[in-house]
């Protein structure tokens, strides 16, 4: 087995060896003026992807603990979740599990929403949220986010919550057009290529105002406090340091690339695996909703997916088994975050290698 396996699973992705570096440093006390600084560092770098001068904001906690407290929130009555795979379907849950109202709306699998079809639920019933995946993990679908935001600001009251969890970083987001009233979560693990443990918000001046009528919505994870706290460039409670000072390493290499060309090498990356998949395996995905950060590949050939994964792996690289019940049927190749053009063709080359032996 190679000393160093070059990750291309949808998540933690690769992370370069001077983030991890950063992390080795003695904690600060995170009130302190050096820390705080770290923070608004961070923030800013944040704010700088989007791009928006909303406010964008380090959290410590999960990404499914962050949608959590958008949820509650931004939830007044009754939310519409999007539903197109096993993330979708996991946000219902979470929506229904803080006791919250909440209604399905379901799409195929690989498929985006029909922006008419989201018209049409907002008009037929009583919704005041609508919560939606960006990039659907398990199928490597991608929604359009700016016609989903043009519906949406057509219904006046109507909140956004975006689970930009395995695209932000790795592709444009046009935050500041959305939704008046729009929460983003996402995670450091993916395209951001740090190491996971810290979950991103964005919050429009909207969404923060709408926060202050929230009911019920926790304390520890209490989104107007998560705000406040932001805006005063501090963390609620005693944040995971070390993943704080992998961030501020890590962002300024991602604002120098800039997100344009960085948005514009995730698309490059894919579009070689789906080239390469031509002729071997099917791309879930419907072809105009195909993530530049995941693809997952039907197992058209029948191989054993497992066995596959660990070839490539004494390879030098990794990929993943599909997620849910979709394991076995399908496997992911998660091109985000640090990876290369040309560490991805060495990847596909080694797929090539491993398809041979099994």
């Amino acid at each position: 087995m190679p000393d160093t396996i070059v990750s291309f699973v949808p998540g933690p992705a690769h992370v370069r060896r001077p983030v991890l570096d950063a992390m080795a440093v003695p904690p600060l006390p995170h009130r302190s003026p050096e820390m705080r600084a770290v923070v608004r560092r961070v923030q800013a770098g944040l704010a700088e992807i989007l791009p928006t001068r909303a406010a964008v904001f380090p959290v410590l906690a999960s990404g499914t603990m962050a949608l959590e407290a958008a949820l509650r929130g931004m939830v007044r009555s009754r939310a519409l979740v999007i539903s197109g795979g096993a993330f979708g379907e996991r946000l219902v849950r979470v929506c229904a599990g803080t006791g919250l109202a909440v209604e399905a709306l379901a799409v195929p699998s690989g498929w985006p929403i029909d922006p008419d079809v989201l018209d049409r639920a907002l008009a037929a019933g009583q919704f005041d949220t609508v919560a939606i995946v960006h990039c659907e993990t398990q199928t490597g679908a991608l929604t359009d986010l700016n016609s989903i935001g043009a519906v949406i600001r057509a219904h006046a009251g109507v909140a956004l919550i975006v689970d930009a969890i395995a695209s932000f970083g790795g592709v444009e987001i046009p935050f500041d057009e959305l939704a008046p009233e729009t929460v983003l979560v996402s995670v450091s693990s993916k395209a951001l290529a740090c190491p996971p443990g810290v979950a991103i918000m964005a919050v429009s001046e909207g969404a923060a105002e709408r926060t202050r009528s929230a009911t019920g919505d926790g304390y520890a994870l209490r989104l107007e406090t998560l705000v406040e706290r932001a805006r005063g460039g501090q963390t609620p409670q005693t944040p995971s340091t070390p993943l704080l000072h992998a961030l501020d390493a890590q962002l300024p290499s991602i604002v120098a690339e800039g997100m344009p060309t960085r948005a514009a090498r995730h698309a490059k990356m894919a579009a070689l695996v789906h080239a390469w998949a031509h002729g071997r395996f099917d791309v879930l995905a419907r072809e105009d909703a195909r993530s530049p950060t995941v693809t997952t590949l039907e197992n058209t050939l029948g191989v054993d997916v497992p066995a596959l994964l660990e070839a490539v792996e004494r390879r030098g690289y990794r990929i993943a088994n599909g997620y849910g019940e979709l394991r076995n049927a399908t496997f992911r190749i998660g091109h985000m975050g640090d990876v290369t053009v040309a560490q991805t063709r060495g990847l596909l080359d080694a797929m090539d290698e491993a398809l041979e032996e099994v």
